[in-house]
């Protein structure tokens, strides 16, 4: 079952890949906006992490710090989880338990929180586009 579950996640990650490499969002409307956003005016965590992964595909390293750092500091972090459960599903069938300890829970909560504040202040260097 783990198999099936992994293959069907990264085929459905890979074709998102490729929308976000054929189709950037900064030349493509149909992109979702973000809703808290558009209601206070403020900017979440996550506000520019599409176009940063966007540019993240297209290897433009400086340009995805400047849309979203947070996404391209734990980038590399989601990938090696990632390639772990996948050769756990692979190898033995089965998932893993995340290594995630709760005090490094609480201290990435924590960072997010503290990067969504910093943004706000601070919109030329941690802000989106």
């Amino acid at each position: 079952m783990a198999r099936r579950q992994f293959t069907l996640g990264a085929a459905l990650a890979l074709s998102l890949a490729a929308l976000l490499r054929i189709r950037p969002p900064s030349g493509f409307p149909f992109y979702p906006p973000c809703l808290f956003r558009e209601w206070t005016g403020l900017a979440c965590p996550g506000c520019g992490a599409t176009h940063a992964l966007a540019a993240l595909l297209a290897g433009r390293v400086a340009e995805a710090a400047h849309c979203n750092l947070l996404l391209l500091l734990l980038a590399p972090a989601a990938v090696a989880l990632a390639v772990q459960q996948g050769y756990s599903a692979w190898r033995w069938n089965r998932w893993r338990p995340l290594p995630l300890a709760p005090r490094a829970v609480a201290v990435l909560a924590g960072a997010v929180v503290v990067f969504g504040v910093a943004r706000n202040f601070a919109p030329h260097w941690l802000g989106p586009q």
